[in-house]
């Protein structure tokens, strides 16, 4: 499964150009939430499969723009992609993600839902 897609690469000012990277972060197990209404990806060459992916809530798509020296080469920037999703990765393992509280209400008594 792709995890890290370069989306584009655009021009700055002073030197610097910006690239826009797609990742796509697996969710914990047990914490999906569906999502059926999505029916794209910011990704245009997604596959069916992928994008079933996201709808069963089995990974997130986040899109994220980050800013280079014009000398950063492109090794220097597929290295900081990755640690910066592994980064991702790792945090999103930590929080209670939505699919742990969805569904979940409180009704004056207590909580309830699950």
């Amino acid at each position: 499964m792709k995890q890290i897609i370069i989306l584009e690469i655009n021009p700055g000012t002073g030197g610097e150009f910006t690239v826009r990277a797609l990742f796509w972060v697996p969710v914990p197990s047990g914490q999906e939430v569906e999502k059926p209404n999505i029916s794209n990806s910011a990704y245009s060459k997604a596959t069916a499969d992928e994008i079933a992916m996201l709808q069963k809530g089995v990974i997130i798509e986040e899109v994220k723009m980050f800013p280079f020296p014009d000398s950063t080469t492109p090794e220097s920037i597929q290295t900081y992609l990755l640690a910066h999703y592994e980064s991702r990765v790792a945090f999103l393992n930590t929080i209670p993600f939505s699919g742990k509280l969805y569904g979940m209400f409180y009704d004056g008594n207590g909580w309830n839902g699950k």
